[in-house]
Protein backbone atom coordinates (compact mmCIF):
# COMPACT_ATOMS: atom_id res chain seq x y z
CA UNK A 1 0.00 0.00 0.00
CA UNK A 2 2.63 2.46 1.18
CA UNK A 3 4.13 2.21 -2.31
CA UNK A 4 1.21 3.35 -3.96
CA UNK A 5 1.21 6.52 -2.06
CA UNK A 6 2.06 9.77 -2.47
CA UNK A 7 0.81 11.34 0.20
CA UNK A 8 3.37 11.41 2.64
CA UNK A 9 5.41 14.01 0.24
CA UNK A 10 5.46 17.14 1.13
CA UNK A 11 2.93 19.53 -0.63
CA UNK A 12 0.89 16.52 -1.98
CA UNK A 13 -2.43 16.45 -0.22
CA UNK A 14 -5.39 13.95 -1.23
CA UNK A 15 -6.28 15.80 -4.89
CA UNK A 16 -3.11 15.58 -5.76
CA UNK A 17 -2.27 12.33 -4.97
CA UNK A 18 -5.86 11.32 -6.82
CA UNK A 19 -4.50 13.46 -10.17
CA UNK A 20 -1.41 11.10 -10.00
CA UNK A 21 -3.54 7.67 -9.55
CA UNK A 22 -5.64 9.07 -12.43
CA UNK A 23 -3.21 9.78 -14.91
CA UNK A 24 -2.30 5.71 -14.31
CA UNK A 25 0.57 6.31 -12.38
CA UNK A 26 0.02 3.86 -9.53
CA UNK A 27 3.34 3.47 -7.52
CA UNK A 28 6.71 5.15 -7.15
CA UNK A 29 8.14 2.87 -9.59
CA UNK A 30 5.56 4.56 -12.05
CA UNK A 31 6.32 7.75 -11.11
CA UNK A 32 9.71 7.33 -11.88
CA UNK A 33 9.38 5.86 -15.15
CA UNK A 34 6.51 8.39 -16.14
CA UNK A 35 6.93 10.56 -19.50
CA UNK A 36 4.04 12.21 -18.66
CA UNK A 37 2.71 14.14 -15.23
CA UNK A 38 -0.64 15.82 -14.18
CA UNK A 39 -0.27 19.74 -14.85
CA UNK A 40 -0.49 20.38 -11.06
CA UNK A 41 3.09 18.77 -10.50
CA UNK A 42 4.86 18.79 -13.70
CA UNK A 43 6.99 22.06 -12.45
CA UNK A 44 7.63 19.65 -9.22
CA UNK A 45 8.40 16.56 -10.81
CA UNK A 46 12.43 16.70 -10.04
CA UNK A 47 12.07 17.82 -6.30
CA UNK A 48 9.06 14.83 -6.53
CA UNK A 49 11.45 12.16 -8.00
CA UNK A 50 14.23 12.72 -5.53
CA UNK A 51 11.65 12.58 -2.44
CA UNK A 52 10.42 9.44 -3.89
CA UNK A 53 14.06 7.92 -4.13
CA UNK A 54 14.85 9.12 -0.70
CA UNK A 55 11.54 7.29 0.70
CA UNK A 56 12.18 3.86 -1.94
CA UNK A 57 15.64 4.20 0.52
CA UNK A 58 13.75 4.03 3.69
CA UNK A 59 11.79 1.67 2.75
CA UNK A 60 14.67 -0.05 1.95
CA UNK A 61 15.98 0.03 5.25
CA UNK A 62 12.33 -0.84 6.70
CA UNK A 63 12.23 2.84 7.97
CA UNK A 64 8.78 3.23 9.09
CA UNK A 65 9.58 6.00 11.72
CA UNK A 66 10.20 8.08 8.38
CA UNK A 67 7.01 7.31 7.08
CA UNK A 68 5.07 7.71 9.76
CA UNK A 69 7.01 11.02 10.59
CA UNK A 70 5.83 12.28 6.90
CA UNK A 71 2.11 11.00 7.00
CA UNK A 72 -0.14 13.74 8.08
CA UNK A 73 -2.31 12.48 11.15
CA UNK A 74 -5.16 9.75 10.22
CA UNK A 75 -2.71 8.83 7.18
CA UNK A 76 -0.87 6.12 9.46
CA UNK A 77 -2.78 3.74 8.70
CA UNK A 78 -0.98 3.05 4.77
CA UNK A 79 1.70 2.15 6.94
CA UNK A 80 0.43 -1.33 8.38
CA UNK A 81 0.23 -3.34 5.41
CA UNK A 82 4.04 -2.77 4.48
CA UNK A 83 4.99 -2.60 8.36
CA UNK A 84 2.76 -5.29 10.12
CA UNK A 85 5.51 -7.46 11.48
CA UNK A 86 6.32 -4.29 13.75
CA UNK A 87 2.85 -3.14 13.92
CA UNK A 88 1.13 -3.38 17.68
CA UNK A 89 -2.55 -2.44 18.99
CA UNK A 90 -3.35 -1.09 22.09
CA UNK A 91 -6.64 -1.59 23.81
CA UNK A 92 -7.34 0.83 26.59
CA UNK A 93 -11.00 -0.43 28.58
CA UNK A 94 -12.27 2.10 31.82
CA UNK A 95 -15.01 2.01 33.98
CA UNK A 96 -16.21 4.96 31.68
CA UNK A 97 -16.61 7.62 34.37
CA UNK A 98 -15.60 10.66 34.65
CA UNK A 99 -11.50 11.59 33.83
CA UNK A 100 -11.63 12.18 37.77
CA UNK A 101 -13.41 9.09 39.15
CA UNK A 102 -12.61 6.39 36.13
CA UNK A 103 -10.03 3.31 36.61
CA UNK A 104 -8.51 1.53 33.71
CA UNK A 105 -9.87 -2.01 33.78
CA UNK A 106 -7.93 -3.24 30.93
CA UNK A 107 -4.85 -2.79 29.13
CA UNK A 108 -4.42 -5.00 26.04
CA UNK A 109 -1.31 -5.25 23.62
Amino acid sequence: MLKQSFIHLPRVGKVTESEIWDAGIDSWTDFLHAKRLPSRIHNKRRHLRSLIQRSEEHYDLRDAAYFDKALRPGEQWRLYADFRERAAFVDLETTGLSPERGIITLIGV
